[in-house]
């Protein structure tokens, strides 16, 4: 019956089962849009991630309900864990990332129940395993997938894969469409188009390069990570409950993201607002009504570096990058910054006015690594904000414990003991 539906209608009798059967996906699904494409670099179907899904219509004609509720869903799901971003791929290999996303999909897809095999594509076993052929001739195993973010799986292949050998690992049927969610200046049809191919826009006439919409339909910026949860607890109230939905929601609220945004975010959330009536709103003088206006105090932050002997080069200089930014972003701020390594070594003040002095400090330590001292000062100076650069290889769980720690980690293997404070990993790829 399904083989007389054109593709739109296939696409919502397709939509129309997955309310019944997959209610979770079908929550995610109802908030993408859909276009027929001709000439796309991969002619099946393809998502970018503005949750723009384009298709080939001779594809979609091609498969019946069951494997569209499969298609569907497995684009979905890049749009939802934020697969595409191209702010989270970063200069990661395209292929590798792509290998790495399609594990992760297809796993969930799998242990949903609704994955559709199809000879050669890149899918763990039942059990969430997937091995290959990697360095040194050696066979390589990832176990339980399900746990893992793509980030996680990434790693494993960038540590173990023989690059060159990456494109006979499996094949990807759908087009994984890099772009910046809302920023439609950044939307391109990215890594899944490696070719650069150029497209016609619908009734321009004109050519126009991958570095505009890959797709005609704007549907702006979504919270794609918000959505996930809605559809968890759409889902729920829909009478199904699934630890693998819980787990890979938990994995993308928790999953790498641009530090350099979180990081700031965590520092204006700090800093102190109250009101004050010695400068009145001026916008409602007029009126002979006083209205206080917003009063924004300086704030505090003290910021320790890590200066010990398993610190790179590199890390040092992305930590004194970081506090040079930090000084760049807020006017109002003053920051206590705090060189140690078993000890504190160094101690000295900074604010916007003199931030250009942070660039001519000189290293000391080198020795063992000790938060000892900087929690004891933290505690007596009160900061508004504490801010920790380094791998984590240290005495933290002695320490006494400061309100506001920001942990700005390089590792997160070394990161399982701090239990306390917010943490955020520096992912190298985007610093």
């Amino acid at each position: 019956m399904d083989d007389r539906l054109t593709a739109p209608e296939k696409i919502t009798a397709t939509k129309i089962r997955m309310s019944e059967v997959a209610p979770f996906f079908s929550y995610i699904v109802a908030h993408l849009t859909f276009e027929s494409k001709e000439d796309l670099p991969m002619p099946t179907i393809g998502v970018n991630a503005r949750g723009n899904c384009v298709y080939d219509t001779k594809y979609i004609e091609g498969r019946n309900i069951e494997e569209l509720t499969f298609d569907l869903s497995h684009e979905a799901m890049h749009v939802a864990l934020e697969h595409c971003l191209l702010d989270r791929v970063g200069t990661r290999d395209p292929k590798m990332w792509n290998i790495a996303v399609d594990l992760v999909v297809n796993n969930f897809m799998i242990s949903s129940g609704i994955y559709t095999k199809e000879e050669g594509i890149v899918a763990p076993d039942d059990d969430g395993k997937w091995s290959f052929i990697g360095k040194g001739n050696k066979r390589y195993h990832i176990d339980k997938i399900g746990e893992k973010t793509a980030e996680d799986v990434y790693d494993f292949l960038e540590k173990n894969a023989e690059p060159k050998n990456v494109g006979q690992y499996g094949k990807s049927k759908d087009n994984h469409m890099m772009s910046n969610g809302g920023d439609k200046k950044k939307d391109s049809s990215g890594a899944g188009n490696a070719s650069g191919n150029k497209e016609k826009k619908e009734g321009s006439g004109n050519e126009e390069s991958d570095e505009g919409s890959s797709v005609i339909n704007d549907i702006g910026e979504k919270d794609w990570k918000s959505i996930l949860a809605e559809a968890a607890e759409f889902a729920k109230g829909r009478g199904v409950t699934s630890k693998g939905i819980d787990r890979i929601v938990e994995n993308a609220l928790k999953s790498k993201r641009n530090w350099k945004k979180l990081l700031n975010k965590y520092i204006m959330s700090n800093i102190p607002n109250d009101f004050t009536y010695t400068r009145p709103s001026k916008r409602f003088v007029s009126t002979d009504m006083y209205f206080p206006a917003m009063k924004k105090e300086s704030i505090t932050v003290a910021v320790a570096i890590d200066t010990s002997g398993s610190i790179s080069q590199r890390d040092l200089g992305m930590f004194l990058g970081e506090v040079y930014n930090i000084l760049g972003s807020f006017n109002d701020i003053t920051l206590t910054y705090m060189m140690h390594d078993s000890t504190i070594l160094k101690t000295k003040k900074y604010t916007h006015s003199n931030l250009h002095e942070i660039k001519r400090e000189k290293t000391l330590g080198g020795g063992g690594t000790s938060h000892k001292e900087i929690f004891e000062w933290a505690n007596k100076n009160k900061p508004e904000t504490l801010l920790c650069f380094t791998d984590g290889d240290s005495d933290i769980p002695e320490c006494k414990r400061f309100r506001n720690t920001i942990w700005m980690l390089t590792s997160k293997d070394r990161s399982r003991d701090i239990n306390f404070g917010t943490k955020i990993f520096f992912d190298k790829h985007l610093s």
